[in-house]
């Protein structure tokens, strides 16, 4: 299924989406904060049909959680949403997406989505591709499904309602985007300042490349594994910083992750030095402070946990900009070898 992009100037076009479903039964999901600063602009450009029900969950990852999940398909069926007649319109960012689409798949076995992201993370990323799913005792996206949006709204406006680190915490996205794409991309992004991430031409860019590959593969069982790089050693330290009660943002680990898998591309697939060391610069520039604060025997056991192991460690790695390899096989000595020798933010 092809997810339709709407962006600012085509409201018409996601209303005409919009009146192509048959629905009765409409849900509004969001956060505290997206309810209270773009629930009533989305409601005043019609993004949202004029009957609907609205649910409000707590800001935060700690709504990613099956306690959470429960309570709203609860609501959904109190409000009697029909299988064929229902659909849930996500508000918010990553965290609303990812919990409003696993309670779309699995709601009566599955009714139609849409997306209005609202954060950098979730306009350059997170709003498309179908990967759902809530955090279990802190191991990150534990329990999760693949369920599509049917159409998407971008609209950058929202995004200066985010807190600072929040949304520099966006940019990570767009920079494994640039990485995957090839090496003039990547110099190119190089050079930016912060803001040069928020374009909203910018922001397009990188969810048309991730689109393209969830084309190529839907289920996310193949080519699509790409853009797991940065992230096998991502979301180990997001779900240990969960652990921890420490607050560590989802782009602020993956530019951690990033930069510890370059390292094991050096190692393992031959990539030239160069392209760390040129991250490495971006990385202190935007990220200043940013630096590992695990020891690998605390992150081990997350790591362990990856969904994405198959007898073994597994990741996602670069031979060099624009070729990625997913699937690779790493080892404890490897990963050991590369989380002394890793330069610190």
């Amino acid at each position: 299924m092809m997810t339709q992009i709407r962006k600012r100037g085509e409201e018409a076009m996601w209303r005409s989406d919009l009146a192509a479903f048959p629905v009765r039964e409409v849900v509004v999901l969001c956060d505290r904060n997206t309810a209270e600063y773009c629930y009533a602009d989305a409601v005043a450009a019609q993004l949202i049909p004029e009957q609907h029900h609205l649910l409000v969950v707590e800001a935060g990852e700690a709504s990613k959680s099956m306690a959470v999940a429960t309570n709203v398909l609860q609501q959904m069926q109190k409000l009697g949403v029909g299988k064929s007649t229902g659909l849930l319109i996500n508000l918010g960012g990553g965290m609303v997406c990812d919990l409003g689409g696993f309670c779309a798949h699995i709601y009566r076995r599955g009714i139609r989505m849409l997306n209005i992201p609202t954060t950098v993370l979730c306009l350059a990323d997170a709003c498309v591709g179908g990967k759902n799913g809530v955090d279990l005792e802190h191991v990150k996206n534990a329990v999760g499904s693949v369920h599509h949006p049917e159409a998407v709204f971008i609209d950058t406006r929202w995004i200066r309602t985010q807190d600072p680190r929040a949304r520099r915490s966006g940019i990570a996205e767009i920079i494994k985007h640039a990485l995957l794409q090839g090496e003039e991309l990547f110099a190119q992004v190089a050079t930016w300042n912060e803001n040069d991430f928020y374009q909203e031409d910018i922001l397009l860019q990188g969810l048309q490349f991730k689109l393209h590959c969830v084309m190529q593969d839907p289920l996310d069982t193949g080519a699509r594994q790409i853009l797991n790089f940065g992230h096998s050693i991502g979301h180990a330290l997001e779900s240990l910083a969960m652990a921890r009660g420490q607050e560590l943002w989802h782009g602020e680990a993956v530019m951690l992750g990033m930069l510890l898998e370059l390292a094991l591309s050096e190692q393992l697939l031959q990539l030239p030095v160069g392209y760390r060391e040129q991250y490495n610069t971006l990385a202190r520039r935007l990220f200043p402070g940013l630096h590992l604060q695990a020891s690998l025997e605390e992150i081990l056991p997350y790591l362990q946990n990856d969904k994405k192991n198959q007898g073994g460690l597994r990741m996602s790695l670069l031979s060099a900009p624009g070729q990625c390899k997913p699937g690779v096989e790493v080892s404890i000595e490897q990963l050991e070898t590369i989380w002394h020798d890793a330069i610190n933010l």
